[in-house]
């Protein structure tokens, strides 16, 4: 049991980042976005955002490969794990200032910055402490490593639009139908 949390751990976490980290490089354009977005909340001091910009690519990139090889898999989700709790503070931070900053993660979004997302970083924060403990073990049986790489590839789905899953939910709540239409 503890092998298939791994796995899926490592698809889950390794695909969120790989999609997080395209999104900032696909091209030089995409990266200034981050770099403008980080800019304008007004929260790293001027003259940083680029310094800081490079540090959450390298963050991911550093996941990305260390998740690959068995060897690292451990230290990918001990990385993984504190760039996720870095990350659902810095939102915390953000909401607390009340700036109202949109979502960046996969690329640029009108969706604000919120407590979901302080969850979802959580979630995958709880899935990357889980699987360290598995991360020494040999890789199993073909079926269970298919079974969690497709169960690995619904859950990073699931993060990656989990906004688009949310906005096609009924809400009670106008501001977030509202945020969702600018």
């Amino acid at each position: 049991m503890t092998v298939a949390i791994t796995l899926i751990a490592r698809v889950t976490i390794g695909a969120v980042f790989a999609i997080s980290l395209a999104s900032k490089i696909k091209r030089r354009r995409a990266f200034a976005s981050f770099v403008s977005w980080l800019s304008d909340l007004s929260v790293i001091p001027k003259g940083m955002e680029t310094t800081v910009g490079i540090v959450f690519v390298a963050a991911e990139t550093s996941i990305v490969i260390l998740l690959v090889p068995q060897q690292t898999v451990d230290i990918g989700l001990l990385v993984a794990a504190a760039t996720l709790a870095c990350f659902a503070a810095f939102t915390y931070w953000i909401m607390r200032k009340h700036i109202g900053a949109s979502c960046h993660c996969f690329g640029p979004t009108s969706s604000l910055l919120s407590a979901r997302h302080i969850s979802r970083d959580f979630a995958l924060f709880v899935l990357a402490v889980l699987g360290i403990p598995g991360a020494a073990v040999s890789s199993p049986d073909i079926r269970i490593v298919t079974v969690c790489v497709l169960t690995g590839v619904i859950f990073a789905f699931s993060v990656v639009f989990l906004d688009d899953i949310i906005y096609l939910l009924p809400t009670h709540d106008p501001d977030f139908v509202e945020n969702r239409s600018n």
